[in-house]
């Protein structure tokens, strides 16, 4: 396995609205937790779409963990130009920040948003050029993460394919785990 997709819930779909909401810290120890059981397994590559929320926030802890693990790499394999043109100026900060510390950027669709089809294109293009998946999922269906996971689970049925799916319990056994001292 050499490539791996990064993503998660939009912000709004969970409630995180920055940096200062309580889960933030868990939700960066998990993520960072399960890209590094993706590198020991032969991740070098993680491909990320520049979705906001825990897809964003992620490609930055990645690009944290490259302080040690410095052969990995990030593409931002973006759906469409000018995807965060309307959004706010924090999240169009973070997705620049993202993007320059990116080693490879390319856009899916060579035009502006149109239709929701480029969306599914993305999902589907992402998931065909990797060999794994990680989010986080709060299993309500026909959220940003559950049509990646539904696009991995069709490979899964032809080829090996990997996922790293973290539900809420898990994060919570992580809160758990980590405040045990207190």
């Amino acid at each position: 396995m050499k490539t791996v997709v990064l993503t998660g819930h939009k912000k709004q779909e969970i409630g995180l609205w920055g940096e200062k909401h309580p889960a933030f810290p868990y939700l960066k120890t998990a993520y960072q937790r399960k890209i590094v059981q993706a590198i020991e397994e032969g991740a070098e590559w993680f491909l990320c779409s520049g979705g906001q929320g825990l897809e964003l926030y992620s490609a930055r802890w990645l690009a944290e963990l490259r302080k040690e693990y410095r052969h990995i790499k990030l593409a931002m394999l973006l759906p469409f130009f000018d995807q965060e043109k309307n959004w706010k100026e924090d999240a169009q900060e973070l997705y620049h920040e993202v993007l320059a510390q990116a080693d490879y950027v390319d856009y899916i669709s060579k035009r502006e948003y149109v239709q929701p089809w480029q969306l599914a294109q993305k999902n589907k293009y992402l998931i065909e050029k990797s060999e794994g998946l990680i989010t986080f999922f709060n299993g309500v269906e026909r959220t940003y993460p559950w049509y990646y996971i539904m696009e991995a689970k069709k490979k899964q049925e032809k080829e090996a394919y990997k996922l790293w799916v973290m539900e809420p319990e898990e994060l919570q056994g992580l809160v758990d785990d980590l405040n045990q001292g207190w």
